[in-house]
């Protein structure tokens, strides 16, 4: 490339996952990217809380039981299944899911062509496509106790192990501009379900939802969801002086 003298000139490279480190090259999900190595200590990790469910866990339970309601439902994610909770997804209907790997756009352009056939799809990432319903769910951003919707940019530090580029702030950033957009986040999980249910119920315009990694706050779940209305927010506390807004799983501390 660097001594043609005319071009263009397009180089295929073959890769290797994990090339020289183990563990990521027989793992098939996991280590897509770099982050510290500790040495492991003998204390056992924390079992997680019987009435903490795992995030992912029930968003790929509530897109299941969305799923069994409407064939025209499909998956697709770009090599995250595991981490998203389309695993669960991909194992009730391994025909309508598809990983397309690390290939995002093409993702997006998979999901035109379902809309065209009749099929609506939940992305696992953040896309929009103009006049066409869309489903983007996400699940990539912090892991601390900041709000996973409102990770500062400014602070790489906030964003977790997956770098400063999937701070949730970006999301709500360049979604917002995009006319006649439906933003969500899941403040809790009962939460997570409903919107879920809000997003199937969408017929006339493109939305996105964010939910958390890690645990639930352990709220009570409903049997099933139920589609929100947009637009409209929901008093917990009532009170005089100071009013706090949330969106997000900055609720609970709020």
């Amino acid at each position: 490339m660097r001594d043609a003298k005319t071009g263009p000139i397009l180089v295929h490279v073959v890769t290797q996952k994990g090339k020289g480190y183990g563990p990521a090259e027989n793992s098939a999900d996991k280590y897509h990217g770099v982050r510290q190595v500790r040495r492991p200590r003998p204390a056992p990790r924390p079992r997680p809380s019987p009435t903490r469910r795992p995030i992912k866990k029930l968003f790929g339970e509530s897109l299941i039981k969305e799923a069994a309601k409407d064939k025209r439902i499909i998956g697709i994610t770009p090599r995250c299944r595991p981490e998203t909770g389309i695993d669960l997804f991909q194992k009730a209907f391994p025909d309508r899911t598809f990983d397309v790997g690390i290939a995002e756009q093409h993702a997006v352009n998979l999901r035109g062509r379902a809309r065209h056939r009749g099929h609506e799809a939940v992305l696992r990432h953040l896309f929009d496509l103009p006049a066409a319903r869309l489903r983007p769910s996400g699940a990539r951003t912090s892991r601390s106790r900041s709000c996973r919707c409102a990770s500062p940019w400014t602070a790489p530090a906030w964003s977790g192990a997956d770098g400063p580029t999937h701070a949730g702030s970006f999301d709500i950033a360049y979604l917002g501009c995009l006319p006649g957009f439906v933003l969500m986040a899941a403040g809790d999980e009962a939460d997570l379900v409903h919107m879920v249910a809000t997003q199937v119920a969408l017929d006339d315009c493109p939305s996105a939802l964010r939910y958390p990694r890690g645990e639930g706050v352990g709220v009570t779940m409903p049997e099933e969801g139920k589609p929100l209305e947009i637009g409209k927010g929901r008093i917990l506390k009532e009170g005089h002086k100071i009013a706090l807004l949330s969106y997000g799983t900055r609720l609970a501390e709020s």
